[in-house]
């Protein structure tokens, strides 16, 4: 028997009331999947529903961490990030704060970069277009950086402000 569709939301109704694959049927399980698996079941009451939703949903963390943004253009900068980056993947600091490496182009006399968490600059140099400074100069900004994050932790530890919102002193 054929069937001729005369509008469109007649056609639109048939294909969504179709059944997919997967989707449970009337009278199924509706915890179980396809392969068998089970769905986990959440059960949350009135005495433990605010730590499930600090739980699932962690406001308090970042979601990224660990990230170096490069915003260099050059090839001496992008040299530079790819050491800083390699190195700093082996610091246990870096690897818990999301800094971005910025870059400044001159022809004449190199690039100035900078790297930043936030607003504040950690780090700051000159670098000359010579691509074989960028390695050394890299390793020195690592150090320069975990330094200096580590003084600001300190800082922040041991002065805490409860007047103001964070780094805006």
């Amino acid at each position: 028997m054929h069937m001729q569709l005369t509008t469109p939301g007649c056609a639109l109704f048939l294909l969504l009331s179709w059944p997919l694959p997967g989707m449970a049927q009337e009278g199924g399980d509706a915890a179980s999947l396809d392969g068998g698996q089970q769905m986990p079941e959440v059960t949350i009451n009135d005495e433990n529903a605010q730590e499930a939703l600090d739980e699932q949903f962690n406001l308090d963390t970042p979601e990224l961490s660990g990230v170096i943004v490069d915003r260099t253009m050059t090839m001496a900068g992008r040299t530079f990030y790819r050491s800083f980056a390699q190195a700093g993947r082996q610091s246990e600091l870096l690897n818990g704060v999301v800094l971005t490496l910025h870059e400044r182009p001159d022809p004449r006399s190199g690039s100035q970069i900078w790297i930043t968490e936030g607003n504040t600059v950690h780090f700051r140099t000159q670098l000359s277009p010579r691509i074989s400074e960028a390695d050394r100069n890299a390793q020195k900004a690592v150090a320069a950086v975990e330094e200096r994050l580590l003084r600001a932790r300190l800082s922040e530890a041991l002065q805490p402000s409860r007047d103001l919102a964070d780094k805006e002193l």
